[in-house]
């Protein structure tokens, strides 16, 4: 793989955040509900002291410690703290905080079945960890005493297991899936790479941490040295227009972003709180983590115009939680392209026809791009053989960022490898060297914005709810 422009080879996030914070200690990620930031160079100090803290006492190499976590300058200084005293992290999904009992159930059947006996808790969520420690007695809460200077710390290596991030779970307790620092290095130099990002890229997201491709992209920004403006997914519930006139201001050139998410920006775009507003800088819209719509994809073109955003902005892309940051990803300087095709005829025997857009039966597709850097993709049919472009079928895929399994889930790791080969379960067609997904493996259709996976994202925020006015 060519190297991206600007970005050194670095094999770990710990040596990627040492080298950024001696080449750029003045790139900042700020939190700006809580009107809170940290550079490059105080994130390499204090995290290094968190982690001799956390060897003091005495966290096993290789531990995943596990974090209900709301964001903000301390849940970055004990992510990486964590990595830098060699162990793994798990950032779990939280809810509301007022309405967190309702994720007990799932959350102490993760900690049951992975076997995380640490966890990393924000104020925020004491109660929930109070009532997780009921359910779950031998789970112990880290609060390490930072030392006042720098000890010297563990060697990190690529093969070591970075992140444990688990599935939506819709079928049963979810899965732990491990990716250890190389393939997570490897997702995100492709991602970015994919989307022509550089350190000079002002990033700006709102989807929870807890989502793969929110942590990842997050990470990688920090450790290419670029600077991140990082928001609760309740932001677009409580004061879209006010998100809108904040990425004019920054100059936010990317954004990270769910469907549903655009959509709503879409509607606080079209009113007048929003005139006047001049996004020219804004060149990628990532939209990922749920089917993307044609719909969505055409208001945003449409509404946008006003505020100088360019035709190619929107940015669809493939990510599921085996693989790091994304599998899939458009050209940035192309639209993303949309197919409009026989439904009928797709539903009955699984191929591609191509009709106008005026036929009864028709229903538009959007391509999730090429695969990124690295990553071979391919789709077969039920019994494992290749389908030909525009023949529905399996996604399979394999590459440097792809999983090497499921943690302690032998049978699940096995049963999810055809070979060297993902099952990812989730159904679609190739086209003109592209991806179009049809059904993801929770059975949503990717039609029309049909069966919104994440619809939770956008009512469960994780997030204390603040006046947006504090920007």
């Amino acid at each position: 793989m060519n190297a991206i422009p600007g970005w050194v080879e670095w094999s770990t996030l710990v040596e990627g955040l040492v080298e950024s914070a001696q080449r750029r200690p003045y790139a900042v990620t700020f939190f700006p509900e809580t009107r809170e930031a940290i550079d490059a160079n105080d994130l390499d100090e204090t995290s290094a002291r968190y982690a001799a803290g956390l060897l003091k006492e005495r966290l096993p190499p290789g531990t995943v410690v596990g974090f209900l976590a709301s964001g903000g300058r301390a849940f970055l200084v004990s992510l990486f703290g964590v990595l830098r005293a060699g162990a793994a992290v798990s950032v779990l999904p939280t809810p509301s905080p007022t309405n967190q009992r309702g994720i007990v159930d799932q959350l102490s059947g993760i900690l049951r079945s992975s076997g995380i006996r640490h966890l990393v808790v924000s104020p925020v969520f004491d109660e929930l960890a109070r009532e997780l420690r009921s359910r779950c007695p031998d789970v112990a809460l880290l609060w390490p005493n930072p030392t006042a200077t720098r000890m010297p710390l563990p060697q990190v290596h690529r093969s070591q297991t970075a992140m444990v991030q688990f599935t939506a779970g819709t079928t049963g307790v979810p899965k732990g899936v491990a990716l250890n620092h190389g393939e997570v290095m490897a997702g995100i130099r492709a991602m970015r790479r994919a989307a022509l990002l550089n350190p000079a890229d002002i990033l700006v997201q709102w989807l929870p941490l807890s989502s793969h491709m929110g942590l990842a992209a997050l990470v990688g920004q920090i450790v290419d040295g670029g600077t991140s403006h990082v928001f609760s997914p309740g932001v677009l519930r409580r004061q879209p227009h006010k998100l809108l006139r904040y990425l004019a201001d920054r100059k936010a050139t990317v954004t990270l972003g769910d469907n549903a998410s655009y959509e709503r920006l879409c509607t606080a775009m079209s009113s007048k709180q929003s005139d006047g507003i001049d996004l020219s800088r804004w060149r990628v819209a990532f939209n990922g983590g749920e089917q993307v719509t044609a719909g969505t994809i055409g208001r945003f073109k449409a509404t946008f115009a006003r505020a100088n955003v360019a035709p190619t902005t929107m940015h669809p892309v493939y990510q599921l939680t085996e693989a790091a940051a994304v599998v899939t990803s458009k050209h940035p300087n192309a639209s993303a392209l949309t197919v409009v095709v026989d439904d009928q005829k797709l539903a009955c025997d699984g191929t591609v026809d191509l009709v106008q857009p005026s036929m009864p039966s028709a229903r538009p597709y959007v391509s999730v791009g090429p695969p990124v850097a690295g990553v071979e993709l391919r789709i077969v049919d039920t019994g494992g053989q290749l389908s030909g472009d525009g023949v529905v079928g399996e996604v399979q895929i394999r590459g440097p960022s792809v999983t090497f399994g499921y943690y302690r889930d032998l049978r699940a790791t096995t049963r999810s490898f055809a070979g060297t080969w993902l099952r990812t379960g989730d159904r679609g067609f190739s086209w003109d060297g592209q991806l179009f997904l049809v059904e993801r493996r929770h059975g949503a259709r990717t039609l029309n914005g049909a069966g919104n996976a994440n619809e939770h994202i956008l009512s469960s925020d994780g997030e204390p709810d603040s006046d947006t006015d504090s920007y």
